[in-house]
């Protein structure tokens, strides 16, 4: 969303009108309808993260306008509807008690990810063959990342897993960190993965 107000001196800050201002209130607003979606976010069902916010480039100089990202993910459509509904009405009040011009904007980027069960079944075997029964989990499930793979889902039945490397730790640094580096070891049994599912697929069976 663009919040765009009056920029002006720091020393005058009564003759602007601050889009960073309504920015921080926005922040703060979102954080109290979350707390309506405490359950769903709780059951992994619904998360919304605002963690983008850009205002100015000076320090003696209110900006002109601010810009605030975020993401919203979830498995129900109902709530999506919901918390546009909230997010837009609390936006809208913000700006009109400042005299902030508001731009929101929500694009729609992904599905969810809905899993076949008969391809997620055969998926799960083989990787109890390639990794060990007891490497095998569901334990981090659901998980609200978006992924692309949903519109493959949408065409032709399959199931989306994560190969690991089993060597996780306390150490270890997820995606989008700034610390992360992949693990190579990875590479030999998500290889012997995906080489069990053609063969299973394909009906062979080039052990024997």
């Amino acid at each position: 969303m663009k919040l765009i107000g009056k920029g002006g001196h720091a020393s005058s800050p009564e003759l602007a009108r601050d889009p960073l201002q309504a920015a921080v209130e926005i922040l703060t607003e979102n954080r109290k309808i979350l707390q309506k979606f405490q359950k769903e976010i709780e059951n992994k069902t619904f998360v919304c993260t605002l963690p983008y916010l850009k205002a100015g480039e000076a320090p003696n100089a209110i900006p002109e306008h601010a810009t605030l990202r975020g993401t919203m993910r979830t498995l129900k459509e109902e709530l999506t509807l919901e918390y546009n509904s909230l997010l837009h009405e609390m936006c809208e009040r913000v700006c009109n008690k400042r005299g902030i011009k508001l731009d929101l904007k929500i694009d729609v980027y992904y599905p969810v990810v809905d899993n076949s069960l008969k391809q997620t079944e055969i998926v799960t075997e083989i990787a109890k063959q390639v990794y060990g029964e007891e490497n095998v989990s569901s334990e981090h499930l659901p998980l609200l990342a978006s992924e692309d793979f949903s519109y493959y889902l949408k065409e032709a039945p399959g199931t989306f897993f994560f190969p690991a490397s089993g060597k996780a730790s306390t150490n270890y640094s997820g995606l989008h960190t700034a610390t992360y580096d992949f693990d190579d070891d990875a590479i030999e049994k998500a290889s012997e993965m995906f080489y069990r599912i053609a063969l299973h697929r394909f009906g062979l069976n080039l052990d024997t």
